[in-house]
């Protein structure tokens, strides 16, 4: 789907009698799918302007867009952009496993979701695709288009340390021990059944997850440590995850291997503190 398409806005009224909604309908003006049900004073920013935008705001950076992506009818959209900056790559493992940072653009037409950015880390292994170092570093809302460039670009300067601070623990997390057994346990904590109501995942789903430890190991060439389980859940979120329609990452599969690896962040985190 293209992302930048035109959005046309038609008042609604009431199919009996004709009488005016004080409503307007976002359309897709390409697929003519309904976007969003607006106030007549809902001012559109459009998935074009956003790209505009941060395209002008990282203009001094050596930088490049790796994906845009959409849902099913253009609703929400994300812009993937990594950075070759040699000062944003870092060496993780000392062979060779680099990790950078890319930016996550993001904006949608539903009147609730304002646009923004998500400042994340990324491993590069294959042409095909990226393996997110899973943790938001930083994420921001922005509402209007006034002096955003330039606070885009303090934004970004600021936020540069968190990433190193991220790079360290990562670099730690190479070097303990993680076995298979205790894999299995963190997955176990996560099935939902009568004794775990919050749970995120079914027990069909632990074990298909199970099943893919050792292969997304050896794939990755990555040894049985802390980082090496952390990224068998990235991996799988990036490449292992399909929605029927629109992309991979506005899918219930891939929503939910994100919150695992971002559970699984937090909690290895605690574990290694006490």
């Amino acid at each position: 789907m293209n992302p930048f398409f035109a959005v046309n806005r038609e008042k609604l009224q009431t199919v009996g009698s004709g009488i005016e909604v004080n409503k307007e309908a976002l359309i897709n003006a390409e697929t003519g799918d309904l976007l969003g049900i607006v106030s007549p004073n809902y001012e559109i920013v459009t998935h074009e302007q956003v790209a505009n935008l941060f395209g002008d705001a990282l203009d001094q950076y050596d930088h490049e867009v790796v994906g845009n992506h959409t849902d099913s009818t253009g609703r929400r959209w994300k812009q993937r952009i990594v950075f070759n900056d040699d000062r944003l790559n870092f060496d993780i493992d000392g062979r060779g496993d680099n990790t950078g940072v890319m930016l996550e653009l993001f904006n949608g037409y539903d009147a609730r979701t304002a646009f923004g950015y998500n400042l994340l880390g990324f491993r590069s292994y294959c042409k095909n695709g990226m393996v997110m170092g899973r943790r938001d570093i930083f994420r921001e809302g922005l509402n209007h288009f006034v002096n955003a460039i330039e606070r885009l670009q303090r934004a970004f300067e600021l936020k540069w340390p968190a990433f190193k601070d991220n790079v360290s623990t990562w670099q730690n997390w190479t070097s303990i021990p993680y076995t298979k057994e205790q894999f299995g346990g963190f997955l176990e904590s996560k099935v939902k059944n009568d004794n775990n109501k919050k749970g995120l995942i079914s027990t069909k789903m632990s074990e298909t997850i199970m099943g893919e430890w050792e292969p997304a190991l050896n794939i990755q060439r990555l040894d049985n440590t802390v980082w090496g389980s952390f990224n068998v859940l990235t991996y799988l979120a990036t490449h292992k995850t399909k929605a029927r329609k629109g992309s991979n990452l506005f899918s219930n599969r891939h929503n939910t291997m994100n919150r695992l690896a971002a559970d699984f962040y937090d909690e290895v985190t605690l574990d290694i503190a006490a």
